[in-house]
């Protein structure tokens, strides 16, 4: 009772600071936003995938038109500089917030319960902490940096079985994959038909759901299956925008990515087929540098030398991170907490920069410091271990919506991904929402199977006093 009380109050102030936010002192918005959060609320508890179609079309969607002429980052700004994305991950975590009153729900998040719970109290006074200093500016940089991290928290708690799963995959391939190819034409349209890396066509958060989303097409094809037919050109297309915008960050995720589903179905015949898809895609390449003027492989040498080299953005980036770490050395167990202004004096430029410093792993330990990152390590260890033990175990299980062990090793493979983003981005909600996914099934593919291993009679042998005679007997574990 203690505890439903609590997480009904914690969901009750986050409905009425987010709206007190929203109206920024005007009495009157300030019921309009309790008002919207509370039907945010409603849709995230009711259909939590309306939810996360809402959240990736707002953080992704919109963001495809990023690079074109125009485009106007505000146009989604509800009021008192909160979003309308904002509006709906408030609603999945207060959702969240509520199925964890039931003992049912506590029970399925196990061992990620704990971790969740660390995590999400530090980060909680790490917030409170500097509102006497900075306002709502503390809360603000808090939806703004870390709210995300609720999508797969309510997608754990929501995801009630293989078929939700299931329909959860294909909204997730769709936005991911569907939406941003159809309109590449349209982007292209608008920046002249430039491309190339000094003209993207596609921010870095878009090449990466691209990415998750062609891997779950391919490696997830009893859970969301489309046909080859289709599947093939779409792979071309948007393996050419990944190498073509060339965001460094997105092929570090690929490496990662590739690599733990290399490692995790190591036969013989898969490793044969995957060296010969990967000979196909660089004589592809070849060819397409032959006989058009996309270079493919001058951009990936370019941009790969840049890197090992410490050159353009690659070497604004280690000069900002190593400015930013000073906050981190002034208070290094619990960092400086929400809510100041990035403002750092970069030596190497003769400049002070008030940017973000483009790396998660940065922020988290500015933030919230050691005890944070720990925290957090410890979550995504949890979380990596709940998919891995599905994996192994549901190597030839097939449940009603696909075969488990493609779900748990799509979902190792995404939190690879996000980790390798992470190093110059922060949370975004693409890998976050398949991580989720992944998990709510594996999870519940974990539960099932030791339900069943429980009912399962046991036949042993016990010897009579001669020890000539066996008696069968069945004990119900």
């Amino acid at each position: 009772m203690t505890i439903r009380l609590v997480l009904s109050c914690v969901g009750i102030l986050i409905v009425w600071l987010a709206g007190w936010m929203i109206g920024f002192g005007s009495h009157l918005l300030v019921v309009y936003g309790g008002v919207g959060l509370v039907a945010a609320t409603w849709l995230a508890f009711r259909w939590p995938l309306i939810s996360v179609a809402f959240l990736l079309l707002s953080m992704g969607g919109y963001s495809i038109f990023q690079m074109t002429p125009g485009f106007e980052p505000n146009a989604l700004l509800i009021g008192g500089g909160v979003s309308f994305q904002d509006a709906v991950m408030s609603g999945m975590l207060v959702a969240a917030l509520l199925r964890m009153r039931s003992i049912r729900a506590r029970l399925l998040m196990g061992r990620l319960l704990a971790p969740t719970v660390a995590f999400s109290s530090w980060l909680f006074l790490e917030t409170i902490r500097n509102i006497p200093a900075v306002g709502i500016s503390a809360p603000g940089e808090l939806r703004f940096r870390y709210l995300v991290l609720a999508a797969p928290l309510c997608l754990v708690l929501a995801l009630d079985g293989d078929r939700t799963v299931k329909a959860a995959m294909k909204m997730f391939t769709f936005i991911a994959v569907a939406v941003p190819i159809a309109l590449a034409p349209t982007v292209l349209y608008l920046n002249g038909w430039t491309f190339g890396p000094a003209h993207r066509i596609f921010p870095a958060i878009v090449s990466l759901g691209i990415l998750l989303g062609l891997l779950t097409l391919w490696y997830c094809r009893s859970w969301v299956l489309w046909p080859k037919m289709l599947l093939y050109p779409l792979t071309v297309l948007g393996g050419l925008e990944i190498v073509v915008d060339a965001h460094r960050s997105v092929w570090l995720a690929a490496i990662v990515a590739i690599g733990i589903l290399w490692v995790l179905d190591s036969r013989l015949k898969t490793i044969v087929r995957r060296l010969g898809l990967l000979l196909l895609g660089c004589f592809t390449a070849t060819a397409i540098a032959a006989t058009t003027v996309l270079d493919v492989w001058s951009i990936v040498g370019e941009r790969t030398n840049a890197v090992l080299t410490l050159q353009d953005t690659a070497m604004w980036r280690e000069q900002v991170w190593r400015a930013s770490l000073h906050y981190f050395y002034a208070s290094p167990l619990a960092g400086r907490g929400l809510g100041l202004y990035w403002a750092t004096y970069v030596p190497e430029m003769n400049t002070t920069v008030e940017l973000f410093p483009h790396s998660q792993y940065v922020m988290v330990l500015v933030h919230l410091g050691l005890v944070g990152m720990v925290l957090l390590l410890w979550l995504g260890l949890e979380a990596w271990i709940a998919c891995q033990r599905s994996a192994k175990s549901s190597a030839s299980r097939v449940e009603a919506g696909g075969k488990t062990s493609e779900l748990a090793k799509i979902g190792l493979a995404a939190l690879g991904a996000s980790a390798g983003f992470g190093v110059a981005y922060a949370f975004e909600p693409y890998s976050l929402t398949l991580v989720g996914i992944c998990l709510a099934g594996a999870i519940r593919a974990n539960l099932t199977r030791r339900d069943a291993s429980a009912r399962r009679p046991v036949v042993t042998s016990s010897r009579g006093a001669d020890n000539r005679t066996r008696v069968p007997t069945e004990i119900s574990v």
